[in-house]
């Protein structure tokens, strides 16, 4: 048998780590983006060096440099073969061993960071920075389509636009003035920003920066000192070599179908609709245990009416709620528009928007529908929101902001993650509580479109990553609970309808 061809001595002592041992393929790829790291210079200057996109969940974890080891800061971050750790912006992150202030190459005035990801889509805040305050922050594609970084530095600064945030993306800081945003070996933005601060003494984290949760897929991190732009292109060819070899490409764009409406039902007037024999008005829709829904009443004009009671059928009225039988303040007769059953205590949770001196704020109202009551108090949330869906695996609540956001809250209206950006008109949510067709169960929906005009359905998977979406044909504008209903502001007209069963076509590679 031939004798296994040499290797540096750095990639010996990692492979020695490496459990199960890499296959002696891979262990040549890892040779080389390590010999390319110590001849030209960079090896020594960096502290950290972590490769998610491994063979294993244990080598993923394991700082090259041989220092101590990444693990999970929270929730379970999950491992795909040759592909790198998802964190599903909720409450994974991945803690890379890294405190800028225990660091040894990496100092206030000398220093640089970096990651890359596969995700190509816009980041709604920093996936990677101090899991508290903001010394340091990385964000290789924000909402404005500019990477932007801080590090050690008194503000964040931009990197210059980018149409994708999948690869390598660096900030270095060469000295006390200046921040310098490496994309893919190549320096992209150089700015004036002084080194304000002194190294973090808490811990970098991967998915969690200044406790807010951001989704991803990741690759790669790297941190130590500054490096040269020569050495920069170097690193860049270095670790997208070993991408390549092991296939790593962006995680795949959102797929759309069309699909048509087959059936329609006509909900009963009630005593507000938008005009006789035309249906009551729907903004909301969720059902309870026993089987009855409930359907948000929410108008373009103030009404103390706020949602009704159908049977299980939708063609009786039960029972309407109105702001005087729930003992609410006569300023929340504004729509109420969103409505969600938490399985967890049988409670459901609905949207109503606040009028008056403090207006501009949406309340989350919990109503127990045994005592028909308001539960507790109205919790007020920062600006206002379409659409709520308790979430049964992550225990919180989705909420549709009307900034084109959606972002997870718990129960007392803390927020707990980062704004995944929505599409134009977004307005309700819905999690699925069983498989439909080729939905399946825990993923969530998010309707968008104008009154009149055709509309969407979005889809996330149980972590909140992109699914595919469905274009709806020129009538039907929102969903919920798999109806698809309308609302037209011309003709005050409000319907029903039941999809075919056959809905988006799922993405193949959705993590993978």
């Amino acid at each position: 048998m031939a004798p296994a061809p040499a290797v540096r001595a750095e990639t010996a002592a990692l492979l020695a780590r490496m459990t199960p041992p890499a296959p002696p393929q891979r262990a040549s790829v890892i040779d080389a983006l390590v010999a390319a790291s110590v001849d030209a210079g960079i090896w020594s200057r960096i502290d950290r060096l972590l490769l998610f996109a491994a063979h294993s969940p244990q080598a993923a974890l394991l700082d090259w440099k041989g220092g101590g080891d990444a693990g999970f800061g929270g929730g379970a971050p999950r491992h795909i073969v040759d592909r790198g750790y998802w964190v599903d912006g909720h409450d994974d992150w991945i803690d890379p061993g890294f405190v800028p202030a225990a660091a040894v190459q990496f100092q206030r005035s000398s220093a640089m960071l970096g990651i890359w990801g596969r995700k190509s889509d816009r980041n709604p805040a920093s996936p990677v920075g101090t899991i508290t305050g903001t010394t340091i922050s990385l964000n290789p594609r924000a909402s404005s389509d500019v990477s932007a970084g801080r590090l050690n530095g008194s503000a964040v600064v931009t990197g210059g636009t980018v149409t994708t945030g999948y690869g390598l993306v660096v900030v270095d800081r060469p000295g006390s003035g200046t921040l310098r945003h490496f994309i893919d070996g190549v320096l992209k933005g150089e700015n004036t920003n002084a080194s304000a601060s002194n190294p973090a003494s808490v811990q970098v984290g991967i998915g969690r920066a200044n406790a807010v949760a951001v989704d991803g897929q990741f690759c790669a991190f790297v941190a130590g000192d500054t490096l040269t732009a020569a050495q920069h292109a170097v690193l860049h060819q270095a670790v997208r070599r070993y991408m390549d070899a092991l296939g790593v490409a962006p995680l795949p764009a959102v797929v759309a179908t069309t699909r048509a409406v087959t059936e329609w039902s006509t909900l009963p007037d009630g005593s507000a609709p938008i005009a006789t024999e035309r249906g009551m008005a729907v903004t909301g829709l969720a059902r309870d245990l026993a089987g009855r829904w409930y359907v948000d009443n929410g108008r373009t004009t103030r009404h103390p009416l706020l949602f009704t009671r159908l049977s299980p059928d939708r063609t009786m009225i039960e029972a309407e709620f109105d702001l005087t039988r729930l003992g609410l303040s006569a300023d929340m007769a504004e729509p109420c528009q969103g409505i969600t059953l938490d399985r967890s205590d049988r409670h459901l949770w609905m949207l109503v928007k606040l009028s008056g001196p403090d207006g501009g704020a949406s309340h989350l109202v919990r109503f127990d529908p045994v005592s028909e009551t308001v539960s507790a108090p109205p919790i007020a949330l920062a600006g206002t929101a379409n659409g709520v869906a308790h979430d049964p695996v992550a225990d919180c609540l989705w909420v549709v902001h009307d900034t084109g956001e959606l972002v997870a809250y718990d129960r007392s209206g803390t927020i707990r993650s980062g704004g995944t950006p929505l599409p134009a008109n977004a307005d309700q949510c819905v999690i699925a509580d069983r498989r439909y067709g080729d939905i399946m169960t825990g993923e969530l929906l998010v309707t968008a479109g104008a009154n009149g005009a055709a509309g969407t359905i979005h889809r996330w998977g149980p972590s909140i990553a992109i699914a595919g979406s469905i274009m709806a044909d020129g009538s039907w504008s929102r969903s919920i609970r798999w109806t698809v209903r309308t609302r037209s502001k011309a003709c005050g007209s409000t319907m029903t309808a039941s999809g075919s069963g056959t809905t988006a076509q799922r993405t193949r590679e959705r993590r993978n």
